[in-house]
């Protein structure tokens, strides 16, 4: 455990140093498994322990992302996964996009009241069904004392590329024509 103790202190200074924030750093997760040696014929044997320490952080600095993993990996950490990127504030485009889809419902039903030979005369109801859940940018490091690691590749940025989040939204909207 010391050893994971050291190596993990090394990973969140580095991420410190980095730039990530205090409140971007968390534990995900810490374990200790048991590692047995299967010897034919004979018992089991315990052979000693691996300790992991997850932890996660959120890189707020796209430009900077490729090396903070960079500099992660240097400090010791030997996985690294579960990269996602997402909206820093996702009520803003999501705002964005029902006011789109409104727009798109009364044009619509300006359409079929005209269609109709009729007006519309109000809306009765709206309505939005699955509205999704925040999002978060991660990366996650495990450390392990499991040496089968010792000399990790040289260390090259790694390009992460944001893309092109799309921000969708459903409204149901009743109108009522006349």
């Amino acid at each position: 455990m010391r050893e994971n103790h050291r190596r993990t202190t090394a990973l969140v200074e580095t991420l410190r140093r980095e730039g990530v924030a205090e409140r971007d750093l968390q534990t995900a997760y810490v374990s200790v498994s048991t590692q047995y040696a299967n010897r034919t014929g004979r018992p089991t044997a315990i052979t000693g322990y691996e300790a992991t320490n997850s932890v996660r952080a959120r890189i707020r600095n796209l430009d900077n992302m490729g090396q903070v993993i960079d500099q992660a990996v240097a400090a010791g950490g030997n996985v690294v996964n579960g990269i996602s990127l997402s909206l820093q504030a996702p009520d803003v485009q999501r705002d964005s996009a029902r006011r789109d889809a409104i727009s798109k419902a009364r044009a619509r039903a300006t359409l079929y009241a005209q269609a109709l030979g009729m007006t519309v005369q109000r809306i009765v109801s709206v309505s939005e069904p699955g509205a999704g859940g925040a999002e978060q940018l991660e990366l996650t490091g495990t450390m392990t004392t499991d040496n089968l690691l010792n000399e990790l590749p040289q260390a090259i940025s790694a390009p992460i590329l944001p893309g092109e989040i799309e921000t969708r939204t459903t409204v149901n909207v009743t109108f009522e024509l006349r």
